[in-house]
Order: structure tokens, then C-alpha cells, then sequence
């Protein structure tokens, strides 16, 4: 009877200990059950994931306290590598301030951090290409933001209205500006679109009311509809009685596709001098006043 009693009690503590969940090296717990993965760290942050291949997988959801705090997403869960950031992921957490991705993260999927209005700052991963469709999307928090080499790719609405973003470092190896990507975001001072960039999709920057120096490159092929357009025509003044919108200079490369696209087909813009590119001599495109536009995106 003792055997019986002590194989039973044997068996109830081994359930115990597999209902805890596997501890990783980081302190991390890792638990199964039947729909999901889940692994939670040592500093308290729960995400699930599921797996890609045998060797990595994506986070796909984060569940955290609701203090206000920094969050570090592993860089491995097991023995797989995290790759990816899922769609929605972190989808409206308004308590998350900071977030760093580990060097293994090589896309960001869509609408993934959309609507974390209390996120100030983000350490993307050098080995970074993927931003997907509206990633940043409402991220009115976020100040700054810096792309490793390898972005090649910023997608539809992925910075749309994130309204106090000040300063963008785009990646050398950028070759497409979805569209809307930076619609309305209001406190853009400088962008400058480096060499190697092809396409600048419909409405790119439209309404960035405080930029005030835009560079293209040679290597543009392709211009949307209003990519460039500074404001849509409007009565919009500051307390003060001043237009909200700041002036806008535009620089180009004499005979490129971007000095010919704004001086031929977008109105709201009169190129007054264009530069070659054996000097470094600066060109200035100044908008006038131009036809309202209402504000689309998906």
C-alpha cells in the first residue's frame, strides 16, 4: 500500500512539474498547450510563437503586466531562433515604451506594433529587410527611428500618423516606399531617401506639415500620385494666425526621373534649379498653393 501511495505521489509531482512548464538558460519557461506555444521570460514578459521551420519561428502575440515598461523580445525560444515579428503582435499595447529585437529578426509583419501609443523608441536589428503594411501604424509616441543596411522594403501605412516621429534614418539598401508610409507625420523635419531607392509609392508624404527638406536620389524609377505633396490646400493656422505648414525644399538630381517627375507632373511643385551630379549644388522646389485632398489609407 506505502509502494502504491509513493508511486501515486511520485506521479502527481511529475504532473506538477510538466504543468510548470521547461525552463530555458535565460530563466525562461516554456509551456504547450493545445493551441498555442508560449514561453514566458524571466522578466516577466509572456509571448506566444509558433514555429517556421525546424530551426525558427515567430512571435505571433505578447501578453504583459499592465505597468507601464521596456520589453525585450528572446532571441531564442528553445533551440529555434526568433525570426520574425508576427502580424498584430504587440497590435495596440498602450503600456509598452520600449521595445529591442534581437539581431535574429529579419521582418517585421503588418500592423504589428500598430497602435502602441506610449512606444518612444525601438532598436531595430541590423539584419532587418521586411517592414510590413502598416507595422508602426498610429504610433504617435515614437520620436526616432533608425534602419539597419538591409531594409529593402517599407510597406503601405507603416509609419502612417505616427505624428511626433522627428528624425527617420532610412536604410542604404532601400528599395521601396510603400504608400502612405509616412502619411501625416506631422513633426518630420528632414528626410533623405538614399541612392539604390526605385519606388516611392502614392501619397508617401503627404501631409507632413513640418518637413522641410526632402532629397531624392537618381535611382528613383517610379513617383505615386501626391507622393510628394507637402498639404492638402487648407485654412489651417496656429494660434498665432500662421500657416501650420512649413515651407518645403525639395533636392534633386539634374536630367534624374525625380527632378523630371516634379517639375512635369505634380502642379503643386515649380522646380526653380536642379543639380548634376558633378556638383553638389542644391536644387529648391517650392509649393504653391494646391487642390484639397482628402486623407486615404487602408
Amino acid at each position: 500500500m506505502k509502494r502504491i501511495f509513493a508511486f501515486l505521489l511520485c506521479g502527481l509531482l511529475l504532473c506538477s512539474l510538466l504543468a510548470c512548464g521547461k525552463t530555458d538558460d535565460d530563466g525562461s519557461s516554456l509551456n504547450r498547450d493545445e493551441d498555442q506555444e508560449i514561453v514566458t521570460t524571466s522578466a516577466g514578459d509572456t509571448f506566444t510563437f509558433e514555429p517556421l521551420d525546424s530551426e525558427s519561428v515567430q512571435i505571433t502575440s505578447y501578453r504583459g503586466n499592465y505597468v507601464a515598461h521596456e520589453v525585450v523580445v528572446p532571441d531564442t525560444i528553445g533551440s529555434s531562433k526568433v525570426v520574425a515579428i508576427g502580424k498584430n503582435a504587440f497590435y495596440q499595447n498602450i503600456f509598452i515604451t520600449g521595445i529591442t529585437l534581437p539581431a535574429t529578426v529579419t521582418t517585421i509583419d503588418d500592423y504589428a506594433f500598430a497602435g502602441c501609443t506610449s512606444l518612444k523608441a525601438i532598436t531595430l536589428p541590423d539584419n532587418l529587410e521586411v517592414i510590413g503594411k502598416g507595422a508602426f501604424y498610429g504610433c504617435t509616441g515614437l520620436k526616432s527611428l533608425t534602419m539597419g543596411s538591409k531594409v529593402e522594403t517599407i510597406d503601405d501605412n507603416a509609419f502612417y500618423k505616427c505624428t511626433g516621429m522627428e528624425t527617420i534614418n532610412l536604410s542604404e539598401g532601400l528599395n521601396t516606399i510603400g504608400e502612405a508610409a509616412f502619411f501625416h507625420c506631422d513633426s518630420l523635419t528632414e528626410v533623405v531617401v538614399p541612392e539604390g531607392t526605385v519606388k516611392i509609392g502614392k501619397m508617401a508624404f503627404y501631409n507632413c506639415r513640418s518637413l522641410a527638406t526632402l532629397t531624392l536620389p537618381a535611382s528613383i524609377e517610379e513617383i505615386g500620385e501626391y507622393a510628394l505633396r507637402q498639404a492638402p490646400d487648407t485654412d489651417e493656422t496656429n494660434e498665432d494666425g500662421e500657416d501650420t505648414f512649413v515651407p518645403l525644399q525639395v533636392i534633386t538630381v539634374e536630367g534624374s526621373y525625380a527632378a523630371e517627375y516634379v517639375s512635369q507632373n505634380v502642379p503643386a511643385y515649380e522646380p526653380k534649379e536642379t543639380t548634376s551630379p558633378e556638383t553638389d549644388a542644391e536644387s529648391e522646389v517650392v509649393p504653391p498653393e494646391s487642390e484639397s485632398e482628402s486623407e486615404t489609407a487602408e
